[in-house]
């Protein structure tokens, strides 16, 4: 019984010394443009996060100011593999074994440590999971009610064109 008491205090103390998991909400130790899709894992931090293509990011508000729609947007790497495990072994600093335990579901987001404004085209258009997995057509106001109700925001594929969002689709996280 005495060994299995002292076992315990040193597996308590490796964990609350070891890798810290991350809440959802947690913002990023720094600061990682990125235009990562949805298939493409591989991230091109020499690109602005405004530019053309598609982006991934955690969409947190849709509003309307001075007549224009925007989004504010924290951009995010989804990373998978190797690249993953190196990743939480930057953030975390921490062991090979430890980012090794932390990473699960097969893959990694890491996040950029500031929101952006992004203008948002009047003719974009809109998806939003609303059941299941797949997202569904949707529309401005729709979407701006369900972000009100969510303190995470949504996890979008963005797509940009001459510097406005022209697309947001949610993406389903497992």
């Amino acid at each position: 019984m005495r060994k299995l008491l002292i076992a315990l205090l040193i597996l308590g103390t490796i964990i609350f010394t070891g890798c810290s998991q991350k809440s959802a909400d947690h913002e990023a130790v720094k600061e990682t443009p990125t235009s990562t899709t949805a298939t493409d894992t591989k991230t091109d931090t020499d690109k602005t996060t405004t530019s053309d293509g598609k982006q991934l990011g955690y969409v947190k508000k849709l509003y309307e100011e001075s007549g224009s729609k925007y989004i504010s947007i924290q951009y995010v790497q989804w990373l998978s593999g190797e690249e993953a495990i190196k990743a939480i072994m930057e953030d975390d600093k921490c062991t090979r074994e430890e980012a090794q335990s932390r990473y699960t579901n097969d893959h990694y987001i890491r996040y950029n440590d500031k929101e952006e404004k992004v203008k948002v085209s009047n003719d974009a258009t809109y998806s939003i999971i609303i059941t299941g997995v797949e997202a569904t057509e949707s529309n401005f106001d729709e979407v701006k009610k369900a972000l009100e109700q969510t303190t995470q925001g949504f996890l979008c594929d963005v797509t940009i064109k001459d510097n406005e969002v022209t697309a947001l689709k949610q993406k389903y996280q497992p």
